[in-house]
């Protein structure tokens, strides 16, 4: 496996890993403003999951 392949795998698992755990977090939040910035969080590692994904 290139080194390059093996870094996007590392990005991938890792954002989604943020992701899922952001998540679980989601629940358990009942600020407004946190749940509004933790779900644009969410957002950005699923792009980031995608992109990796792409590569």
């Amino acid at each position: 496996m290139s080194r390059d392949v093996e870094m996007l795998d590392f990005i991938s698992k890792n954002a989604e890993m943020g992701r899922d755990n952001l998540r679980l977090v989601l629940k358990h939040v009942d600020d407004p403003v946190l749940h509004r910035a933790l779900k644009e969080q969410v957002q950005e590692y699923q792009k980031t999951c995608a992109a990796a994904g792409r590569m």
